[in-house]
């Protein structure tokens, strides 16, 4: 590909350029549109509970992954056909759907816990039985494969405490500002309703 240098330079600074607008409290705004409100609730209600349609949280979290993590949101969703009556509802939904979320990744940070100290005593294990067969006169293949599980089984654990880890809380953080933010459904003509918890 040519130019491929000043693609990339150009892509990032138009990254860097684009902005949310901020509301009189600076939230950021967020804009989306859909064409029916009564879809925005998925068929399939957990313990009860309304939760969105998996198509709409994908709309909602592609839109807010350039958004500021110091910044609560403001998303401002317009409809072609709107269902006043229901914005509670809708609006519950989403909180419902971002709070399954945020608990499926506490259980995710509890499995990575559980691994990681699984991975770190296997590890030193791996590293001890490596130290006891360097002092032994055991041909030097076996050595070199305990000495690659130990280190496989090291990396691992740097993997999990300072990349997945790391990935999981940034997505928690992300479900916390859906679930925190303020939401005004409007239809295309301008007429706007606005929820407050």
């Amino acid at each position: 590909m040519r130019n491929l240098k000043q693609r990339y330079n150009y892509v990032k600074e138009k990254i860097k350029k684009e902005t949310f607008d901020l509301d009189e409290e600076g939230r950021e705004i967020v804009d989306l549109t859909i064409i029916d409100s009564d879809k925005l609730i998925s068929d399939y209600h957990p313990d009860g509970k309304a939760v969105i349609d998996n198509e709409m949280a994908n709309v909602i979290s592609n839109a807010i992954k350039p958004t500021s993590t110091k910044r609560d949101l403001l998303l401002r969703i317009k409809c072609e056909k709107y269902t006043a009556d229901k914005e509670t509802e809708y609006k519950k939904a989403i909180t419902n759907y971002y709070i399954n979320e945020f608990a499926d990744k506490e259980r995710k940070l509890h499995n990575n816990t559980i691994i990681t100290i699984t991975l770190i005593i296997s590890a030193l294990i791996s590293f001890g039985i490596l130290f006891l067969f360097n002092l032994t006169n055991l041909p030097w293949i076996i050595v070199e494969m305990i000495d690659i599980v130990a280190w496989v089984f090291a990396w691992e654990v740097v993997d999990m405490i300072f990349f997945q880890r790391r990935l999981i809380k940034f997505e928690q953080r992300q479900d916390l500002k859906v679930i925190f933010a303020k939401i005004i459904f409007s239809t295309y003509e301008g007429k706007k309703k606005e929820t407050t918890d």
